[in-house]
């Protein structure tokens, strides 16, 4: 199974438009108010407030559902990190002082260590202590806080990522290093304990580089350090490697392109500006396929409030609240679903 630009274009509009309806539809006003700017500009800080929702809602949970979406349709098989990835209950001490020494060893300033050395020690170290077994029990589930976004496989190769935001913070490369050793530490042990030899690749990814001179590693690679360009997948080295097609970013960027020449945005417009049971009826006309047949503006509705529709498709009417259109509904009598994330 191979994916193809097309699909990855369509893949990023579903998953564009659903994220959008989820965040907006029966959005509640944020209570919490800014103490001086809600006072100056009070109409700019509810737009500010719902433009910084949706760009926290299209972060790295965005980027995990296409992610999912893309790799699902290029042969990937999509695991569960929380559930299959396996963390042992107890370290051995042998590895907890191999993790500190190859820790320490590669935060140092400008040693440049790669991790395929912690790798290639942490298994002589296996064999060495551990030559027949290993007693070992492992947790039913992965810590909170771990840090697997998305853990995939294919052709006996496992993936494990961690999905960060564009602009990392300062400092952030001893923390992320952390991760990934952790990661090969649970992995080396399952696998010693099971007697497999699976072979298994760990990143930090950034999904896209936001500088317009394509600078990322200029700006940004000293607060990533000891993390080298293994071990951090930045933009198109990801995405190549979970779709197989080069430029994928630009299949990407494409479906953005398309959405704003169709004007969805505007669907949304309303939206930005205030967020009521009316705007919320906007939007689900515009997205699911049906009309609402209540007149809201002679009646004062609720998120809860039922009301009146019908079905464009056969003309079927029904009452359900705005709130029912959250979930995955689908006509009763068509058995049409009322979404249009295609």
């Amino acid at each position: 199974m191979t994916i193809t630009p097309e699909q990855i274009v369509r893949l990023s509009r579903n998953t564009i438009k659903k994220s959008f309806f989820e965040y907006f539809i029966c959005r509640t006003e944020v209570q919490t108010k800014h103490f001086i700017l809600s006072e100056f500009y009070p109409k700019e800080t509810v737009i500010r407030s719902a433009i910084g929702g949706i760009e926290t809602s299209l972060g790295s949970t965005f980027w995990e559902k296409i992610s999912i979406e893309i790799a699902k349709n290029n042969g990937f098989e999509i695991l569960n990190p929380k559930i299959d990835f396996k963390e042992p209950k107890v370290i051995p001490v042998e590895i907890s002082n191999l993790l500190t020494e190859y820790k320490n060893k590669r935060e140092s300033q400008n040693a440049n260590i790669p991790l395929t050395d912690f790798t290639s020690a942490l298994r002589s170290l296996l064999i060495k202590s551990f030559p027949d077994d290993i007693n070992l029990s492992f947790k039913e589930r992965l810590s909170k806080g771990t840090g697997v976004d998305i853990y995939l496989k294919k052709n006996s190769v496992r993936y494990a990522f961690e999905l960060k935001t564009v602009q990392i913070n300062a400092g952030s490369g001893p923390k992320f290093n952390e991760t990934l050793m952790k990661w090969l530490i649970y992995d080396s042990l399952s696998q010693h304990k099971h007697k497999t030899a699976e072979s298994f690749r760990c990143h930090v990814v950034i999904p896209y580089d936001p500088t317009s001179d394509s600078s990322w590693w200029s700006k940004f690679g000293g607060r990533a350090y000891p993390l080298d360009h293994k071990d951090l997948l930045l933009g198109e080295e990801y995405w190549s490697l979970i779709s197989g097609i080069p430029d994928t970013l630009k299949y990407i960027k494409s479906a953005v392109k398309q959405l704003t020449d169709e004007g969805f945005s505007e669907i949304y417009k309303d939206s930005i500006h205030s967020s009521n049971p009316d705007s919320s009826i906007g939007i689900i006309q515009a997205m699911c396929g049906v009309k609402c047949l209540t007149n809201t503006k002679k009646t004062s509705i609720e998120f809860s409030t039922i009301c009146d529709w019908i079905c464009c498709k056969c003309g079927h009417k029904f009452s359900k609240s705005v709130k029912w259109f959250k979930g995955e509904c689908s006509c009763y009598n068509c058995k049409t679903s009322l979404f249009n994330f295609s």
